[in-house]
């Protein structure tokens, strides 16, 4: 089935499926969803998973719900996203802006924010590409605020995105009360998201010392192109540690070039 509709400025034609639902979409309007192995049209659950379309009307359990899989059309989000944002569905249904790893299910035409209903084109692009860097560090060397671990690598993407800073023990500490905490920079802008590690949690070998989701001082300031860098830089060492290493990884996705 194909509905023709107009949504303010925009004229589309929108492609229309149907399946039972699995569970009531009461309230579930312009949300994700997914076939599932019954045949069954199922809220989506898991944040970036593959979707098959976007709920159009809430229905109740094991009534035929039309789902839309090509055109334009309405979703909810639940959080803050710009026009032409890749789009993909959060944990609990809703859409957000992708991140690397997760499934493109379009495009927003708007701006919008969490509990906004706005347009979004479906494209179906797939999983958004990653990219990763490692970087060691021996924690014995850094004995004060202000010091660079890693100074300005160029990542050299045409565009790219700062998502994510993690530490993990390579050399664990063994020697007890030390600790440091440590920013990552783009450009000379420090992000947010502080890694704090301790004698504690440097310890054993290949522990998850600390991880932090990368946020943003000002919209768009995690947003990279070619030119820009990356440093990892000390901000506080209240004990200087006496021995251990740990390799920085820092994992993003690439843009649209």
């Amino acid at each position: 089935m194909t509905v023709a509709a107009s949504r303010g400025s925009w004229s589309d034609v929108t492609r229309i499926l149907s399946a039972p639902a699995n569970a009531s979409f009461v309230g579930k309007q312009f949300y994700g969803a997914r076939l599932n192995s019954s045949g069954k049209l199922a809220l989506a659950t898991i944040a970036g998973q593959r979707i098959t379309g976007v709920v159009q009307d809430p229905v109740a359990v094991d009534i035929n719900t039309p789902y839309a899989v090509e055109g334009v059309t309405k979703v909810v989000l639940a959080g803050t996203v710009s026009e032409d944002d890749r789009l993909m569905v959060g944990a609990s249904g809703t859409f957000v802006k992708g991140t690397g790893g997760g499934f493109c299910v379009g495009r927003a035409l708007t701006d919008g924010v969490s509990g906004d209903v706005i347009p979004m084109l479906i494209t179906f692009e797939g999983y958004i590409p990653v990219w990763n860097f490692s970087h060691t560090c021996d924690l014995a060397g850094i004995t004060s605020g202000s010091v660079d671990a890693m100074a300005l690598f160029i990542p050299a993407y045409p565009k790219w995105r700062i998502e994510r800073f993690t530490a993990v023990v390579n050399v664990a500490a063994t020697t007890g009360s030390k600790d440091a905490s440590f920013n990552l920079l783009k450009n000379a802008t420090a992000l947010l998201g502080t890694l704090s590690l301790t004698s504690a949690n440097c310890t054993p070998k290949g522990a998850v010392a600390a991880t932090t989701a990368i946020t943003e001082t000002t919209a768009g300031d995690a947003d990279a192109v070619a030119a820009d860098s990356i440093s990892i830089n000390s901000v506080t060492v209240s004990a200087a540690f006496s021995e251990g290493s740990v390799v920085f990884h820092v994992r993003g996705s690439l843009g649209d070039a």
